[in-house]
């Protein structure tokens, strides 16, 4: 948020008071222009006060200065006007309005990044914010804004996105499960990580949701400004609508026959379906955690390209890596493990729940520990999770 005043209120107004505890999003209506009718803020709409014509009570916008404000994202419209065109017009609206260069423009950054945002003058112009920190704080408003999304829209992406990714996996399955004879496991590995990406890349340009994505949306908003309950409801609503949405892709792609009996994409989907629920508790849960944290990544840096070949190529070599390594994913699980057991694989409903709960527990800490902490850490300093709390 961006606020300003004439250098006489500057001289004379110049109040810091500790933590404020107006919301943001009843600030403007708050604060009034102490004697000046003619005060506007930043964005150019008049002092919203109840008094103009004298003095009042009401806080100026100076006193919030060096404040950093404790709802960032009570109201995720207002508290994101801190883009670069808003500075740059709001100095260039105070160079107008009193022919200086902005001595006394004090400028806050809504969400508390930057000390640059406690500069004063043309320098303020520019923000210190670089794509990284851009793409956590866009992911972190994203999993601001799926708690705000009634039910039936999330439970309508969940079931979008898992099918996407049941596109994806159908591809790998039938064309490297087709060429498992021919190839050498080690080719055979790397051409299921080049196929498998296909369904993602559907999910980020669709804007639809997986479980394991949002395991790290959902770990970015601070707890003040969504409560634990409202991201429980996201992701049980996530889960439970990737359930459904690869069950009905393992019933289209059985009713379509593409893998029919006796080939041997069919065989080899049965029996890496009978691998996945043998495999050691450990062994899944430590793939699992690994997992997604390559996919957590791929996330990340496609919100960092800002081009849609860039995204793809972004997303792309992490997915690639995850699953020519072998490693687990719950959502690719929930279409994987039931194809299999259609197919022909020797196991059962119960397998299928126990590596799909113990390979979702992995996926959880990879997403959380890695992207929304370390690396959230690496980027924002310790001053992420204090804001955080």
């Amino acid at each position: 948020v961006l606020l300003i005043c004439s250098p006489e209120q500057a001289q004379t107004r110049r109040i810091y008071s500790k933590r404020s505890t107006v919301r943001n999003k009843y600030m403007l209506r708050q604060l009034c222009s102490r004697g000046r009718p003619a005060s506007r803020f930043a964005c150019g709409s008049p002092c919203v006060g109840s008094n103009w014509g004298g003095d009042c009570n009401k806080r100026h916008p100076l006193e919030y200065a060096n404040e950093r404000p404790r709802y960032a994202y009570q109201n995720v419209s207002f508290s994101m006007a801190f883009s670069r065109n808003l500075v740059q017009r709001t100095c260039e609206t105070y160079q107008k309005r009193y022919g200086s260069t902005g001595a006394d423009v004090n400028v806050v950054s809504a969400i508390g990044l930057s000390e640059q945002g406690k500069k004063q003058g043309v320098e303020a112009s520019k923000p210190d914010i670089v794509p990284e920190q851009m793409a956590l704080l866009n992911l972190e408003k994203k999993g601001i804004l799926q708690t705000q999304r009634s039910s039936v829209q999330v439970m309508a992406s969940s079931i979008l996105g898992s099918a996407y990714l049941g596109w994806g996996g159908a591809l790998m399955c039938f064309v490297a499960g087709g060429s498992a004879e021919a190839l050498s496991p080690g080719f055979l590995a790397l051409l299921k990580g080049a196929l498998f990406p296909v369904g993602l890349s559907m999910i980020i340009f669709s804007g639809t949701e997986l479980l394991t994505g949002n395991f790290l949306t959902q770990a970015l908003p601070s707890m003040r400004v969504v409560p634990v309950m409202p991201r429980m409801r996201v992701l049980a609503l996530s889960g439970v609508g990737n359930i459904i949405g690869s069950l009905l892709m393992v019933g289209g792609v059985v009713a379509m026959q593409i893998f029919p009996e006796g080939a041997v994409a069919t065989s080899h989907v049965a029996a890496m379906a009978a691998t996945k629920c043998s495999a050691p508790i450990f062994s899944t849960f430590i793939k699992g955690i690994g997992a997604n944290w390559l996919v957590a990544t791929a996330i990340f840096q496609a919100t960092v390209a800002q081009t849609g070949p860039g995204k793809i190529v972004s997303l792309w070599m992490p997915i690639a890596t995850f699953v020519a390594l072998g490693l687990e994913h719950s959502v690719a699980n929930m279409f994987l493990l039931p194809l299999g057991m259609a197919l022909g694989a020797d196991i059962g409903v119960g397998d299928i729940v126990s590596n799909i709960a113990i390979v979702a527990a992995g996926n959880a800490i990879g997403a959380v520990l890695f992207i929304a902490g370390i690396q959230r850490l690496s980027i924002f300093g310790p001053s992420a999770f204090r804001r955080f709390i």
